[in-house]
């Protein structure tokens, strides 16, 4: 999302870079002017040349000398235009370190014009970038969702192709979903319950023989599912299947076509759910969690 939003602001960074530039290039000018270099000292502004020390110097405030005002010079950091870009850009940039600060009235009024120019500048192509950057996270999310939805489709195809082309398995297919009963939330009947009290989930292939009864009881592993939600799953759900076969079916004597005798089943089934182990607590106020098992024979998701 970043880089493509990057990619489309390409002429907005460009014209900020170009903006940016030129102000570092004018104002730290400007700066030299006012409170290092003395051009317009004639006109009451700028610094003066030290021929000690070979270094401008600026005013840093007055002092009285028993009959007036003087001013009181001192070195300035702004010794020529190319020291002041320095300034300029860690003022336009709106960092500001205090390395070098003005002294001067006048200084002060090009570091004003400065911020002001910076702020400017920043925010029309920041702006630009914001806008372009929710467009392209807004696209992204759609895109997300298509693709969810398009996987979706896609394993319910494999699910109805799988049932078409070899049922048997599926048939004694098992799918146990875990989930706690929130008292605010109600799940419309032979809906899913929302995902926010998913615990966890096991699949298990029964053991249904046609000809004779089974009666077993298994410990299941809860798992995760990341396609319903992200969260760490802990815990076993014990149950207990009965399976009887109706007696035709055992003896033989359904009319049967050949090929569908080993896929179709003729009997009983009766789970029970006996305990959870171990559960993951997602109760937010502290309490103990209410779990239920929805139980779904030849499972579509």
């Amino acid at each position: 999302v970043i880089g493509r939003t990057l990619e489309k602001s390409t002429k907005a960074l460009e014209v900020l870079a170009f903006n940016l530039c030129l102000g570092i290039v004018m104002f730290g000018s400007l700066m030299f002017l006012a409170e290092g270099g003395d051009d317009l000292s004639i006109l009451g502004i700028g610094g003066r040349w030290n021929e000690t020390s070979h270094l401008f110097e600026r005013s840093i405030g007055m002092e009285w000398d028993g009959d007036r005002w003087q001013p009181v010079w001192a070195e300035t950091p702004f010794q020529s235009i190319p020291e002041s870009f320095w300034w300029a850009a860690v003022t336009a940039a709106t960092v500001g370190y205090g390395d070098h600060s003005p002294t001067t009235m006048w200084g002060q009024v090009v570091a004003g014009a400065t911020m002001l120019f910076s702020m400017l500048i920043l925010a029309l192509p920041v702006g630009v970038m914001g806008g372009t950057f929710t467009q392209e996270w807004e696209a992204y999310q759609a895109q997300k969702r298509r693709r969810a939805m398009m996987l979706k489709r896609e394993m319910a195809y494999i699910t109805r192709a799988v049932k078409s082309l070899d049922p048997a398995p599926m048939s004694r297919l098992m799918l146990f979903e875990v989930w706690h009963d929130h008292p605010f939330l109600r799940t419309k009947l032979f809906h899913r319950p929302p995902a926010s009290v998913f615990i966890g989930h096991a699949r298990v292939e029964l053991e249904l023989p046609p000809d004779r009864p089974v009666s077993n009881e298994l410990k299941l592993k809860l798992e995760s599912n990341p396609d319903l939600v992200k969260r760490r799953v802990s815990g076993f759900i014990i149950v207990r299947y009965e399976w009887t076969p109706r007696e035709d079916a055992a003896k033989g004597m359904l009319p049967l076509p050949s090929d569908a005798a080993q896929l179709e089943l003729h009997g009983t089934l009766t789970v029970t759910a006996i305990r959870g182990e171990n559960l993951v607590n997602i109760s937010c106020d502290g309490h103990q969690i209410s779990p239920y098992i929805t139980m779904l024979c030849y499972p579509t998701y």
